[in-house]
């Protein structure tokens, strides 16, 4: 064979090699976004553990960050603030004063929206908000609006998930502090499968760089996203293939209303955002995973808020067989609560590529 055929041979090979493995490259990226064969995606380098702090007790959750602080909250001492350092070497108390206490809180949580941070019992009619710099806070809505979760817009509005009298069915709203508590509903935010309770139940939270409100439900495949002003922009779909929640739900007779026989099949657990990407972590194992890690670890799942698609996945390990029980996120790292420690996760470049600045 003459040079030039060889070469043409070699050329049209090395041709034909990279338009195989193309077509496989977009074979696969359709089978993840299309068939949803709830395969994930591990990428190397994506999130790698840093740095690890143990916390003075549990309970602990968190409250926000800003900057190089993160800011932990505590059910079991409600009027303190812890504030931890990004690279988790320091900590400092704060003690939070309100102006009333006169009410009977059953569970306060503290949110931060820096410089602002409010407390907030969604059974308690009252919110209180005060300045980040010395955590003084005055009642700034004292009207009977109650909530069963919330996530911070800005300093003067919140997103909550209110119920609907009389069989308490969940709605999505909008509370707008600062114009007298007033409040909006959007009855077709959530959708009912069953009973409009259990079925619905999930989480907010609100991602400020994409200004988006992000609601993930606890027991199916689905993620909504909107704008702050609760126009839809998604109805998104986890990488699982639980569509419909499954539940056994029983209604009482007498006062009619609704329990579940059984212990749910939980699919998200709970949810963070930040620069456009979702975090999610999934309860469910993907195909080809090994039972043995997951028997040591929990799967983070991101998706990509400007069309839903889904990007990648890591690991996060237990520790002391403590599983993951609250996490946060900010533009470089991933933070976990772990029994009574805190852990850092870096993030590599496959992740960092994603998240808006």
């Amino acid at each position: 064979m003459k040079p030039i055929n060889i070469l043409f041979s070699l050329l049209g090979a090395l041709l034909g090699s990279v338009a195989f493995v193309t077509l496989l490259l977009f074979s696969s990226e359709s089978a993840m976004q299309k068939e949803n064969p709830f395969t994930r995606r591990f990428i190397p380098m994506s999130a790698e553990f840093s740095a690890e702090y143990k916390l003075d007790g549990y309970g602990y959750y968190f409250a926000g960050s800003y900057r190089d602080k993160i800011y932990l909250g505590n059910h079991s001492t409600p009027l303190y603030i812890t504030e931890i350092d990004t690279l988790l070497r320091k900590s400092a108390k704060h003690k939070i004063t309100l102006d009333k206490y006169d009410y009977p809180f059953q569970s306060t949580e503290v949110r931060i929206d820096y410089p602002y941070f409010f407390l907030y019992d969604g059974m308690v009619p009252v919110i209180f908000r005060g300045n980040v710099s010395d955590f003084s806070a005055k009642t700034i809505m004292d009207k009977k609006i109650f909530f069963t979760d919330a996530a911070v817009i800005n300093g003067n509005t919140f997103v909550i998930r209110g119920q609907k009298p009389p069989r308490g069915e969940h709605l999505a709203g909008l509370l707008e502090i600062g114009n007298e508590g007033k409040t909006k509903f959007f009855p077709d935010f959530l959708i009912k499968q069953q009973d409009g309770v259990f079925d619905t139940d999930g989480q907010f939270t609100y991602d400020k760089a994409s200004g988006k409100v992000i609601y993930i439900y606890y027991y199916r495949n689905e993620f909504i996203a909107a704008n702050s002003t609760m126009q839809l922009s998604l109805r998104g779909r986890t990488i699982d293939t639980v569509s419909k929640a499954k539940l056994e739900i029983v209604t009482m007779k007498g006062s009619g209303d609704t329990r579940l026989a059984a212990p749910p099949l939980m699919v998200n657990r709970q949810i963070g955002a930040e620069g456009g990407v979702l975090f999610v972590q999934s309860m469910l194992m993907g195909k080809h995973e090994s039972i043995k890690v997951w028997n040591t670890a929990g799967a983070i799942d991101l998706y990509y808020l400007e069309n839903g698609h889904y990007l990648s996945s890591f690991y996060v390990y237990h520790s002391d067989k403590n599983k993951l029980k609250e996490f946060t996120v900010t533009q470089t790292a991933f933070y976990g609560i772990l029994g009574d420690k805190i852990q850092k996760y870096s993030f590599g470049k496959p992740v960092k590529k994603h998240i808006r600045r």
